[in-house]
């Protein structure tokens, strides 16, 4: 079991960011950076998984800034979202003015436009991990994978009151940081076979319960409560089948059998915002753990791994692992 790090009474998830003080002072530089620009790239937020779109504006972020590109947020098609509902950060917002000014080729909006194809050709670059960068007033260095994760842990902090909604589940489950594991089982819509280009497809690569147990007595023997995020609550008892001798808790509702995000973008806005408010916090319960296990196709294993407090202790359940989860 890894040392508690630095906790602070009442506050367990400070240490998973930089100094609060610090964190400010960077986003408004961040600020002044990008203002300081003259060329405009507007990235749009859309209704697809919401971490899902949390990571492809993180890469958008850093591509704006290694090409120096003023960038723009529109949450107008953020399927009812906004931002600062949920995290302790402002974007560089984009108005209808400024969207109506901009070519389509610097917009980004959806997978199939060329400015977004452009992007993804970047992100393989990244993952190829040959590019450096630094930028120190961010307190930026080192390759693309953790200035992506720098620039993730600096907006990415969940609002005050998600971050209370956390610590207050965490102590009602018994959960101490650095005491448990945790782990997520994905189902639903991410393993489920789809048709693309006329071939069957399945995004995601589905965590056995006795590969995630396997897992956790390998690489966090002596913890004795487990922490599961999943969207099945089969899920649960079939892991806690799978670790007799620990304690499985887990914040999914009863009635939930798998997640499908067409489903899920057909409720009404309260319910959509309560499904992104509980999966922080069940990412921040998750970022405590002494180790975490999860598949690196899931954008909620990326965000857990990214900001967790200590990553090096993030551990894949798929046959492939990419190194912005598991460096």
């Amino acid at each position: 079991m890894s040392p508690v790090l630095g906790l602070v009474a009442g506050q367990p998830f400070d240490e998973l960011w930089p100094d609060e003080a610090v964190r400010l002072q960077r986003l408004a530089r961040y600020a002044e950076i990008n203002a300081s620009w003259a060329d405009p790239l507007v990235m749009h937020l859309t209704h697809r998984g919401f971490l899902s779109e949390v990571h492809v504006l993180n890469g958008v972020m850093l591509y704006a800034l290694m090409d120096r590109k003023r960038l723009a947020v529109s949450q107008a098609r953020f399927n009812g979202h906004h931002w600062e509902d949920y995290f302790a950060s402002t974007l560089p917002a984009a108005d209808r003015e400024l969207v109506a000014s901009v070519p389509l080729t610097e917009q980004l909006i959806k997978l199939g436009k060329p400015r977004f194809q452009q992007h993804k050709a970047w992100i393989g670059r990244v993952l190829s991990g040959n590019l450096q960068f630094r930028l120190e007033a961010l307190d930026i260095h080192g390759d693309l994978l953790l200035a992506q994760r720098a620039l993730l842990r600096l907006f990415c902090r969940p609002a005050p009151e998600i971050e209370a909604r956390a610590a207050a589940e965490m102590r009602q489950l018994g959960l101490t940081p650095g005491r448990f594991a945790a782990a997520q089982i994905r189902r639903g819509d991410k393993i489920a076979v789809q048709i693309k280009q006329g071939q069957p497809w399945i995004e995601g690569e589905e965590a056995t319960p006795q590969r995630v147990a396997g897992l956790l007595e390998q690489h966090s023997p002596d913890t004795r409560e487990v922490f599961l995020i999943t969207d099945d609550f089969a899920a649960v008892g079939e892991l806690q089948a799978a670790l007799p001798r620990r304690r499985v808790a887990s914040l999914c509702p009863e009635d939930e059998g798998g997640h499908d995000q067409d489903s899920f973008n057909a409720r009404g806005l309260e319910a959509r915002a309560e499904g992104v408010r509980r999966l922080l916090v069940e990412c921040l319960i998750a970022a405590v753990s002494d180790a975490y296990v999860g598949g690196y196709k899931s954008n909620i294993s990326t965000f857990v791994a990214n900001i967790h407090r200590d990553p090096g202790r993030c551990m894949s359940t798929d046959s492939r692992k990419t190194p912005l989860l598991w460096q």
